[in-house]
């Protein structure tokens, strides 16, 4: 342990009027309220959970289609392109639903990390949150998390059946369902964007300039 990190804990220790480590009552006690993940107080709210996702996420200037199922995907990928005069030129990962979608003869899609002159990604998202519009998206070796940050526009798909209330809910899935945490959880609410110039918004800052969700599923 380091002589910063030693002189810091003995700063906690010596505000809580202790001279040595804690109780083995307490210590355990501390355990035990760790392990049991415990949900603290939660703001209510009456919103149908898919109306408030979207809703939430169209506030921060995210956009998003709604289709029927998987088959239509690409139909929509397709439309935002075209109507944002985009090239067909993508790069994306693997998942279940980008890796079942079939894409025209036209279409250049590398599968790789992304790097600064790209301009699409298509990604998949592990969950939605209804609270605030969030979009939680998991790295991995056929997800990169560069795809978060580096092309213009970042196009998104989620199950419906994805969606949940409170951002709570992301880390009980996240233990239920994996094995171990990914190295990088990335919780993204609407595209890139800073005040810091000016006070004025700008899109793009940090990452996507447009975030596009397609919902999946009725």
């Amino acid at each position: 342990m380091s002589d910063s990190r030693v002189e810091v804990l003995q700063r906690i220790r010596g505000a809580l009027k202790r001279t040595g480590p804690a109780a083995w009552s307490v210590q355990q006690s501390l355990h035990d309220r760790i392990a049991s993940h415990r949900i603290s107080v939660r703001p209510i709210y009456g919103e149908e959970v898919i109306a408030r996702f979207l809703n939430k996420h169209v506030a921060v200037h995210g956009t998003y289609d709604w289709v029927d199922a998987s088959n239509d995907v690409m139909d929509a990928v397709v439309a935002y392109l075209d109507r944002h005069s985009i090239a067909p030129k993508v790069v994306t990962g693997s998942g279940s639903m980008i890796d079942s979608l079939s894409w025209p003869n036209e279409y250049t899609v590398e599968r790789r990390p992304a790097v600064k002159l790209d301009k699409v990604a298509i990604s998949e998202a592990f969950v939605g949150i209804a609270e605030t519009g969030t979009l939680v998206l998991l790295s991995a070796p056929s997800a990169p998390a560069s795809h978060n940050y580096l092309p213009d526009d970042q196009i998104v798909l989620l199950d419906i059946k994805r969606v949940v209330r409170y951002q709570e809910d992301v880390w009980t899935l996240l233990r239920d369902e994996l094995a171990r945490l990914p190295r990088t959880v990335s919780l993204i609410t609407g595209p890139s964007k800073t005040g810091d110039v000016e006070q004025t918004i700008e899109y793009g800052a940090h990452g996507p300039r447009r975030l596009h969700i397609i919902l999946i599923g009725s």
